[in-house]
């Protein structure tokens, strides 16, 4: 694979994640933050499914609720009526 190939395909990793916890061009980093949460919880859940090993209650019901409001707070965001506000006329 030739370096333009490569800086090409790193490019496209870098906005796909970008697009991922952003709402257009601005990062979130409440998406962000609910995205790792996210997936240390499942790996977290993973690694107790199938090891001996169990979480502690309070950090797993932590990271759960983090989640929750995280995902939650994004979805009323989402489809929350946004109100358009008339433009200002400059009086000189």
């Amino acid at each position: 694979m030739s370096d333009k190939e490569k800086q090409f395909r790193e490019m496209n990793i870098v906005t796909y994640f970008m697009h991922m916890v952003s709402d257009s061009t601005i990062a979130s980093s409440r998406r962000f933050i609910t995205l790792i949460s996210f997936l240390v919880l499942m790996l977290i859940s993973l690694v107790d499914l199938f090891t001996e090993f169990t979480p502690t209650q309070f950090v797993y019901d932590g990271l759960f609720y983090v989640v929750v409001a995280g995902f939650g707070a994004g979805t009323v965001e989402k489809f929350s009526k946004k109100t358009v506000e008339p433009p200002v006329e400059n009086k000189q």
